[in-house]
């Protein structure tokens, strides 16, 4: 199962293809265990505030 995220407005939407529709979801088979819609749009905020290398060393510090 392949998802689709799309990022817009400040949210992560995820679409998983079941019976030849795409419908949403909370999770993403990807990264089940992640919280991974939260963590984008957070780690996007957290770009602005701090800079992108510094808030991809926080994302995969709380992923690692």
């Amino acid at each position: 199962m392949h998802p689709v995220w799309v990022y817009d407005s400040g949210r992560l939407l995820i679409y998983l293809l079941q019976d030849g529709e795409y419908v949403e979801s909370d999770i993403s088979p990807n990264f089940p265990e992640i919280a991974i819609a939260q963590m984008i749009p957070a780690t996007v905020e957290r770009a602005w505030q701090v800079g992108n290398l510094q808030a991809l060393e926080e994302f995969e510090s709380a992923i690692g």
